[in-house]
Formats: structure tokens, sequence, C-alpha cells
């Protein structure tokens, strides 16, 4: 006799703990790449962006200095410059623009956001800031271009991993503010808004779907005429229990000869096993006869 048989007074479900382990375990690694995610796009990957910008700058003021334009190199408007040297042909393009093409499209990578007047102007001292970048340069090799998708990329992970977390969240917090109720005495189910499903609610030729089975979820059959059911009612077994042992009980109760899946099989097993047990036994009667 199982626990529900034996307790007399109305009994609730829980949250199954496979199910609540699995959310968390999904949650917690959603939370953590949008993390990820958000480390890439705010703080990784622009260092990389900014310090490729620096490597570009720095070919820009040796190309300038070698043509005696360096004085010339700071930049008012680099929204407009990059604009108008994109608009020229490749082949008008001197090295001189082409190594300061190459700077303002570092700067100008999306999610960067450094294609501004302060980042070209300088501060009116080109010279200066050609020491800087030769003598940072000495020490350390500027960093490899990115794609022009790369931050773009990693604020999307983190937006689209961080919403599905949340959507977890509220799932879990909706899944528990459900319960249902069981009445042993009667066999009756009480769905979360207060639906009463007895066994004489449910279809006695046909009273549970079961085509979804191997995914937790069945969906009981109302009989035909029903005054207040008229539509198949959807259970997730997964996510509560023991809520699969009383739609057991309730679906035996309307139809006493209806077996699940898993009883199926262990009855055909056991007919199997018996079918060979007898077999075995004619085959040594057989023998034996022989042997006679």
């Amino acid at each position: 006799m199982t626990d529900t048989e034996q307790t007399s007074g109305p009994l609730h479900t829980h949250l199954a703990k496979t199910w609540v382990v699995r959310m968390v375990l999904i949650t917690v690694v959603l939370f953590a790449f949008g993390g990820w995610g958000f480390y890439d796009a705010a703080y990784k990957y622009p260092a990389k962006a900014r310090d490729y910008a620096q490597g570009m700058q720095y070919e820009y003021l040796v190309t300038a200095e070698k043509v005696g334009m360096l004085l010339s190199a700071p930049i008012d408007d680099p929204v407009g410059e990059l604009a108008a040297l994109r608009d020229m042909d490749v082949l008008e393009l001197s090295n001189l623009d082409r190594t300061k093409l190459d700077w303002l499209k570092a700067l100008a990578l999306p999610g960067l956001g450094m294609l501004k007047p302060e980042h070209t102007r300088m501060d009116g001292n080109p010279t200066g800031e050609l020491q800087r970048l030769r003598d940072l340069h000495e020490t350390k090799q500027f960093a490899a271009a990115l794609s022009s998708y790369d931050i773009m990329l990693q604020w999307a992970i983190c937006v689209v991993c961080w919403g599905l977390g949340v959507v977890m969240l509220l799932l879990f917090v909706s899944v528990r503010s459900k319960s249902y109720k069981w009445e042993p005495a009667t066999n009756t189910l009480t769905m979360p808004g207060g639906v009463m499903i007895s066994p004489t609610d449910l279809d006695p030729a046909d009273p549970i779907d079961l085509a979804k089975w191997h995914k937790f979820v069945v969906f009981l059959r109302p009989r035909e005429g029903h005054e207040k059911l008229d539509a198949p009612i959807k259970l997730d077994l997964f996510r509560y229990e023991p809520l699969e042992d009383w739609v057991r009980l309730l679906v035996k109760s309307a139809d006493a000869k209806f077996e699940f899946p898993d009883e199926v099989k262990a009855r055909e097993e056991a007919e199997a096993a018996a079918k060979a047990e007898a077999d075995a036994g004619s085959e040594d009667s057989l023998e034996g006869d022989k042997e006679v």
C-alpha cells in the first residue's frame, strides 16, 4: 500500500527535485554565459580594440612623419574624414590616406565608440603622441584587429542569455506558485485553478492520452458530454511530485484494466520469460523421453 493510499486527508504536490536541479543548472549556465559575454563586450574586447587602434595610429603617425606632415596629422572631424576617405577610389589613396583610413576604421568599430574628436586631436601635440606610441611599441606588440561584429556579438550573447535566465526564473516562480491537491478517499485530483477531476469525469473507454508519455506529459480525457470539461487536460508529470502516482490511481479508478507503458513492458517481459521457461521445460521433457 502506498503512502497516498494510507493517508485519508488531502495531499498536495511539491516540486520534483530532478526538475528543480535541472532548472537551477540551466539558469546558472545562462547567467554565467551572459556574464562572460558582458565581460568580453564591456572590458576584454574593447581593450583589444583600443590597443589595435593605437597600433593603427602609430602606423599613421610614422607615415605622416616620413612625408613631413606630422604636424597636420591631428583630425578635428573624424566622422567626416572617414566618410570622405571611404568615398575615394582605392587607387586615389596615398600611403598616408591608407594608414589614416585604417586608424579611423579601427576607432569606428561597432560597440567601441571612439570615433570622436577627443581621440583624434592628440591634444594638438602629434609629436609627443608619436613618441609615446613609439615607446609603447618598443615594450609590446599591439593587438590584432577584431571583426566588425565581435563586440556587438558579445553584447547580444549577454542580452540573450540574461534574458533567458530571467525567463527561467519567472517560470520557476510560476511553477512554484501552483499546487495540485489529491483526495485519497475519492481519488479526486484538484487542479491549481480549482477544477476537480474524479474517476467519473474521465472517459471510461479512453481516460488518458499517453502520446507524450516519454516527455512526462499526459492529457486526461473527459467523458463525452461532460458538463464542465470539454477538452483534454494537460498535466506535466516532470515538474510535480507525486503527481504521476495520483494520475495512475485516477486513471485506474476510471478503467481498472488500463495499463501504462511501463506496466505493459513489465507484463510482456514476464510473459516472455514464462514462455521461455515453458519452452525450456518442454525441451527437457522431450530429451528425457528420447533417452528412455
